[in-house]
């Protein structure tokens, strides 16, 4: 090598400023993706023939078919029959033990209540049960309809309200198979198949 060459390039090195750097003779190699992917997938198999344009437009028919059978196959229950059956498990708890002082049943009950006198403008097969419900006990001026619309959501119940709850329960105990809350229950099971 020529000396004025070496001598040219010593005197335009200039060393670095500051403590040399200890991670400076190790070098990261790139990291190379394993076989399966960059998140876990196998890759495509440039070999592996695609699906046609036909294939993937049966597809889409067939989803798109399959779609419009189900309402036809699988019916769901109507919502007047998914309360009807609240109800029916509130006045089976009924018939079992005395829920007149326990307000979550008395308003779980109410609210179930509200609900189906809303299905009854789709459901007319309700209107007669639940005009049962409504004028208990006849001939009085505040009845358990009554009662079950005017304090839902209320904090505090009225102790007629509870007592007519009491009532239903021990006429139960006493009477069994003629208690108000068997024939309702039996009313209820007549109803069901209608509601589809």
């Amino acid at each position: 090598m020529d000396i004025s060459f070496k001598m040219r390039y010593m005197e335009s090195y200039t060393p670095p400023v500051g403590p040399r750097d200890p991670y400076d003779r190790y070098r990261v190699e790139e990291i190379q993706q394993d076989r399966r992917g960059s998140f876990g997938e196998k890759p495509e198999d440039p070999n592996k023939p695609k699906p046609s344009l036909l294939l993937y437009i049966l597809f889409l028919l067939r989803k798109l078919f399959h779609l419009f059978e189900i309402p036809l196959q699988r019916k769901t229950p109507s919502s007047s029959r998914i309360h009807l059956l609240l109800l029916r498990g509130e006045l089976e708890t009924l018939k079992r033990e005395n829920k007149s002082q326990d307000t979550l049943f008395l308003h779980r009950m109410a609210e179930i209540w509200r609900k189906l006198l809303d299905d009854q403008q789709n459901a007319p097969a309700l209107s007669p049960f639940l005009g049962k419900i409504q004028s208990y006990p006849e001939g009085q001026q505040h009845t358990l309809g009554y009662y079950l619309t005017e304090y839902l959501g209320e904090k505090w119940l009225p102790f007629p309200f509870m007592d007519l709850v009491s009532k239903l329960h021990l006429d139960h105990t006493h009477n069994p198979m003629n208690s108000t809350l068997h024939h309702w229950t039996l009313q209820i099971d007549s109803l069901l198949p209608l509601l589809v």
